[in-house]
């Protein structure tokens, strides 16, 4: 039906999923760094709370990171890379939806103490 194949895996689903917005990420300005919490990059499910993320976090900051869509094809790429992530609840749901049907056995969301909103770091 027209459909390109590549191993086993729809292209077309493959590209459509890559480009699923898992949460919101910071851009430091001036290049590719992104805000982090330790060692992992944080995503948030939503702007607003990012936005929440940095003024509790980082309230000094001279330079306010540039916000933007973290995708889950960039993501999962990353991982395979070695990036650590840190999630809030809501975009790791989404996340973990997305991997499962990558076939990844990924625990569920779990707290992180240290964190109100209750970010947990992934690999």
């Amino acid at each position: 039906e027209g459909k390109v194949l590549l191993e086993g895996v729809n292209v077309s689903e493959m590209d459509d999923k890559a480009t699923r917005v898992l949460g919101f990420i910071g851009v430091r300005p001036g290049g590719i760094d992104v805000v982090c919490d330790g060692d992992s990059c944080v995503v948030a499910g939503s702007e607003r709370r990012f936005r929440k993320y940095l003024a509790t976090t980082m309230p000094d900051e001279k330079s306010t990171p540039r916000i933007t869509k973290a995708r889950y094809g960039h993501v999962r790429q990353a991982m395979l890379l070695g990036a650590a992530y840190s999630f809030d609840e809501e975009s790791y749901a989404r996340f973990l939806a997305l991997a499962k049907q990558d076939g990844l056995d990924l625990p569920p969301f779990t707290p992180d103490p240290r964190h109100a909103q209750g970010r947990r770091p992934s690999r």
